[in-house]
């Protein structure tokens, strides 16, 4: 159980001071009025989509990956 405490206190530390992604934003607006806000990060082969909806008095999100 000690040893269980002890990797995960170092895990928390460790990755608590890592730097957080730093990469470049872009804002682009399409003909339609869409906003479209892309970061690009290079260090894995993964998407990830983000749809955010601003309909009527509320939002509705859905989440691709």
């Amino acid at each position: 159980m000690r040893v269980l405490t002890a990797f995960l206190a170092a895990f928390f530390t460790v990755t608590t001071l890592l730097p957080a992604q730093m990469g470049e934003v872009k804002a682009h607006m399409l003909s339609n009025g869409m906003k479209v806000i892309i970061q690009e990060d290079q260090n894995i082969p993964n998407v990830a989509l983000y749809f955010f909806y601003k309909i009527g008095i509320g939002r509705i999100s859905i989440v691709y990956n």
